[in-house]
């Protein structure tokens, strides 16, 4: 891989590849004015990959072609030029995705983290529904314990990627965080949730994004 020009990370789970515009003898734009990238690109990038699957041959490991996923990062009008791009993997084809998952985390073409937000609302908001339903039967304790375990945990996991996101987007993740906080601490919905997270001493989530150190 280091005579292609990439680089990737090791894990024994998900194995990703980075192909960085400046590398020079991978990336290179074939015409300016389309923003097409140079079909160098692809042979360049397909055998890196069938380099990566003999040496996992050789340490009996498997390279599962069918859940190779690729993803083109840049400015828009560089993705949607490049929007058909196909890899061929042993006679698989691979297509480009707007969006895939890595590690927990969503990302997208431009990273904006949209669908990650999505997902993480999605997901927390189901388990806030199960927990307010049980809040009758459980102690303070029991429910924030819940809480933290289920719903705030999504909001602080590699929160730090999030810094610089739009307002909107972060609002959403405050929406989740209030609502935590009103399903622990029995507060209406016309009650004011600033004074009841600083009583919990919760940083509202845009605050933790910036502040605190996550994996």
């Amino acid at each position: 891989m280091k005579k292609e020009g990439e680089r990737r990370e090791r894990m024994s789970d998900n194995s990703p590849l980075y192909c960085p515009w400046h590398c020079k003898c991978f990336l290179e734009i074939s015409d300016l004015s389309t923003k097409t990238i140079n079909p160098v690109t692809h042979s360049t990038l397909t055998n890196c990959i069938s380099e990566i699957k003999s040496w996992l041959k050789l340490n009996y490991l498997q390279l599962n072609c069918n859940k190779t996923e690729i993803i083109l990062i840049g400015p828009k009008s560089l993705t949607n030029a490049n929007s058909s791009l196909t890899l061929s993997i042993d006679g698989t084809p691979v297509s480009s995705s707007s969006h895939l998952q890595n590690l927990g985390i969503i990302f997208d073409q431009t990273l904006s983290y949209e669908h990650h937000i999505k997902h993480i609302t999605k997901n927390a908001f189901y388990h806030l529904r199960n927990i307010a339903r049980l809040r009758p039967s459980l102690t303070p304790q029991s429910a924030e314990i819940l809480i933290h375990a289920f719903v705030t945990s999504r909001l602080d996991y590699c929160n730090s990627l999030l810094y610089g996101s739009p307002a909107k987007l972060l609002n959403r993740l405050q929406y989740i965080q209030n609502s935590a906080a009103r399903v622990l601490t029995h507060t209406s919905s016309c009650d004011h949730i600033t004074p009841v997270l600083r009583d919990l001493h919760w940083l509202p989530s845009p605050n933790a994004s910036t502040s605190s150190s996550s994996p």
